[in-house]
């Protein structure tokens, strides 16, 4: 996805246009706005179920970890996590809410 693409994606989902890509505390704003709900995902095992309740901050931070590189096959490197880009952190979100294309 082109960074213009990714940001129209969150200001949609986020109902706000920001710079989302570059601004840290425009990601925070989305993370807050997005941390009390829940999601549903096609089930990776069969794509007809849709797994329903899945909190976002659970699904958010393993996309993060692995956008990061903070989970590298079975070890994991929470500390990576905290020094995630605004950019790292955006593409995370949209692989989250499965608006990557």
């Amino acid at each position: 996805m082109t960074q213009e693409q990714q940001r129209i994606k969150i200001a949609e989902a986020c109902k706000c246009d920001a710079d989302y890509l570059n601004d840290l505390n425009a990601m925070h704003a989305v993370e807050e706005a997005w941390k009390d709900k829940t999601i549903s995902k096609p089930d990776p095992q069969n794509p007809s179920v849709m797994l329903r309740d899945l909190s976002f901050v659970l699904q958010y931070h393993r996309q993060l970890a692995l956008v990061t590189g903070a989970q590298n096959g079975a070890v994991f490197y929470p500390d990576i996590q905290w020094h995630a880009t605004a950019a790292q952190r955006a593409q995370a979100f949209l692989l989250t809410i499965g608006k990557w294309e």
